[in-house]
């Protein structure tokens, strides 16, 4: 393509029409391709022609804790860092609002505590049946309160991972007010 095809496509002051709408598809899809999968999906919110571009090139919805290709930041990071009021919400993979993970964690808090006394009572009613019994049946005992103990250290650990996700949370609202009150 010569420089004056390329200086003809570009709008004079008065046209309201943007740069990128006049560009062939083809470029569309460059940029998108240069870009990367993270990158690119930001660069497909901003307008129709790219977001095609976009699709083409990948055809299935990316998912938001995807890493760029250089190992950079999370997709959601990047669409967390453009929008005051959505923050990442690691169970259900979404962008939501503070008022709405603020509820799924109480939720999910919610039913672990209900899944921990479940959990209580079985290891419990094990130890009332089995133990009374032969030898082969405290295997079985030990085996089964082994499942237990690890789906309880399974527990634990989500709920590590939420007080480090909601530190997270708060830690980026408390830079967002501060830019804000700049």
């Amino acid at each position: 393509m010569s420089s004056s095809i390329f200086l003809s496509t570009l709008p004079n002051k008065g046209e309201s029409e943007a740069f990128i709408l006049n560009i062939p598809p083809e470029v569309h899809l460059l940029f998108v391709e240069a870009a990367g999968q993270v990158a690119g999906a930001c660069l497909g919110l901003t307008c129709k022609e790219l977001k095609a571009a976009h699709k083409r090139l990948n055809p299935t919805a990316i998912a938001l804790d995807t890493i760029e290709k250089d190992g950079g930041k999370q997709l959601w990071e990047h669409l967390e860092a453009s929008t005051k009021d959505l923050v990442y919400d690691s169970f259900p993979k979404k962008l939501v609002t503070i008022e709405r993970q603020d509820d799924l964690v109480e939720a999910r808090q919610h039913i672990r505590a209900a899944l921990k006394a479940t959990l209580r009572a079985d290891r419990l009613h094990l130890r009332q049946t089995f133990v009374r019994n032969t030898a082969p049946l405290r295997i079985l005992y030990r085996q089964a309160v082994q499942a237990i103990k690890e789906q309880w250290d399974e527990i634990e650990k989500e709920e590590a991972l939420e007080q480090i996700n909601l530190q997270h949370s708060l830690e980026r609202e408390q830079v967002i007010i501060q830019n804000t009150a700049r």
